[in-house]
């Protein structure tokens, strides 16, 4: 399990604060019982989160063009992060959820999910390409560089962005201050060479421990990652987590219809990624079953012309007396023969019997999994339709609205 600095967690989970305010937390540091005691009592500060040492973050999916509307920072972010908070013994890096039990599922804005992360390993040395570009993760900023900053007749910008498959978050050049339009070109400053992250692998795909050691005071902690990420979301889902976890501070549910529509949404398409995987390892098998029953077809004919002029050549020499062989009548020939080409028809018959059951039973496959991809889509398309929202939480904005932003 891969655990962050105190500065990454506490940037993800700022947004997404607690309905209650309670201090369980004395002096020293330490943990016991499932309490945080943050080197000090009084009101405030990490005693407040003291739950979240008890669980992990794991990155679900970065929805690409879904617009995030920080109303801590008082901005739009071009798309949205859901994560979700495992509890850290059921965590599980092999899945896409992470756990299906006593979790809690959050929405954050792709920058300050990436600043998050950024920030919690600027004192570590092996995320060096990290701490070089964390500036183009908090908000989408003019390419600086002199020259080289300025494209096709216009400036770039740089700024996080969502991989193709959704499954993690790169930099991407662009060519608006809002980070909506990607560029045509995708090379920094530095001399030409490829972004760095211009592919994606900027955030781990594993869970994340909220309860980490600090890299400037080497003491554990809560992360800055799952603080600041939490705070800062503007849809959270708490509702399966366990009871004893909100009964101080409450439990959040105002965003647990758009939530979990979108986890049944990663999910479906996860399953169809999977399923389209084992089809085409199918596929291949059957390929590699026709390749050996066309060989093996092939070599039954020409095993049975070579035995029947065996046959008929040992049926010549039988009825002249040649090579000493016993002489045997003619019918007891016709009938030997008979039944060597009887041994090689049945053969024949059950090879082909084999591969018409192979492609009916990939055919049927095929439609099974055509039929479930198009309601998927048809699915995806209706739950794409633009809502407004009376809750003021969350709504696509337009361009327009885009542009008074800035």
């Amino acid at each position: 399990m891969t655990s962050f600095s105190k500065e990454v967690q506490q940037t993800v989970l700022q947004n997404a604060r607690r309905v209650q305010n309670q201090n369980y937390y004395y002096n020293g540091n330490g943990r016991q019982d499932g309490y945080w005691y943050g080197g000090g009592a009084g009101g405030g500060g990490e005693g407040e989160d003291w739950w979240l040492a008890d669980y992990s973050i794991k990155m679900i999916s970065c929805l690409a063009g879904e617009p995030f509307i920080n109303y801590e920072k008082g901005g739009v972010e071009s798309s949205t992060v859901i994560f979700r908070l495992c509890p850290v013994n059921s965590c599980s890096n092999n899945s896409t959820l992470g756990c299906d039990e006593g979790y809690g599922d959050y929405a954050i804005g792709v920058n300050t999910f990436a600043e998050a992360f950024a920030e919690s390993v600027r004192d570590n040395y092996a995320y060096y390409e990290v701490n070089q570009m964390k500036e183009y993760f908090r908000e989408c900023r003019q390419l600086e560089g002199g020259a080289n900053s300025y494209y096709n007749g216009g400036y770039s910008y740089i700024g996080p962005a969502c991989t193709p498959d959704g499954k993690n978050i790169r930099l991407g050049m662009f060519s608006d201050p809002y980070c909506q339009y990607e560029s045509d070109s995708m090379r920094s400053m530095y001399g030409g060479n490829s972004m760095p992250f211009a592919q994606g692998g900027l955030i781990p795909e594993t869970c994340i421990g909220c309860f980490s050691q600090n890299y400037e005071n080497y003491e554990y902690e809560i992360s800055d990652m799952c603080r600041r990420t939490v705070e800062d979301a503007s849809y959270r889902c708490e509702k399966h987590m366990e009871s004893s976890r909100n009964y101080y501070y409450g439990m959040t549910t105002q965003g647990c219809d758009y939530l979990e529509n979108k986890v049944q949404e990663i999910t479906s398409i996860a399953n169809l990624s999977v399923e389209e995987m084992s089809f085409r390892g199918q596929r291949e098998t059957v390929r590699a079953v026709l390749l050996f029953l066309t060989v093996a077809c092939i070599s039954a004919g020409v095993g049975l012309f070579c035995f029947q002029k065996k046959q008929a050549r040992h049926a010549r020499e039988a009825a002249t007396g040649k090579d000493g062989l016993e002489i045997i009548s003619p019918s007891a020939a016709l009938e030997s023969i008979q039944k060597g080409q009887q041994s090689a028809k049945d053969l024949m018959g059950s090879a082909a019997k084999k591969l018409k059951q192979s492609l009916h039973n990939t055919a049927k496959k095929v439609v099974d999994l055509t039929r479930s991809t198009s309601n998927a889509v048809k699915k995806r398309g209706t739950d794409g339709e633009n809502v407004d929202r009376d809750d003021g939480i969350y709504r696509p904005m337009q361009e327009n609205e885009g542009r008074e932003l800035a």
